[in-house]
């Protein structure tokens, strides 16, 4: 299980903030001598739960992120699970599903997969092609593939 950081202010914030820090590990991963690939993907992943809980508002039970990064292009799709029924990001009730918010949560989610192509390289690591995360929201426990 992954810990996850604490959810903060609103979700445009975030991805300010956090892409420009990304933007910068774009070249290679600013790490420390202790610092592993596991770590880089484990903050990564981390980061993509967070900023999806913070996009739900905390409406979902569970969240599940499809994600690819392959050939120098990168998806990054969450999906919602609320009051047992899988909501996609458009379609969240009692949400700001605005096509701004929907592109901040896209871009940031899409700017910790480009850390992660830049950290496979300092590493000498392959990038892993296909995620899929399963966050449930009660137990805050993650499992991915």
């Amino acid at each position: 299980m992954t810990s996850l950081p604490p959810v903060s202010a609103t979700l445009q914030a975030l991805a300010t903030v956090r892409s420009e820090r990304d933007h910068q590990l774009l070249d290679g991963f600013e790490m420390t001598e202790n610092t592993s690939f596991e770590d880089l993907l484990a903050d990564a992943q981390s980061e993509m739960i967070a900023v999806s809980l913070e996009y739900s508002k905390r409406k979902a039970s569970k969240i599940f992120i499809f994600a690819t990064a392959d050939g120098g292009m990168s998806t990054f799709d969450p999906f919602f699970v609320v009051n047992g029924s899988v909501v996609e990001r458009h379609k969240l009730s009692g949400v700001d599903t605005s096509m701004d918010r929907q592109r901040a949560l896209l871009k940031y989610g899409n700017a910790q997969l480009i850390r992660l192509a830049g950290g496979s390289k300092s590493f000498g690591r392959p990038l892993p092609t296909l995620f899929k995360l399963r966050f449930n929201v009660s137990s805050r426990s993650l499992d991915a593939e």
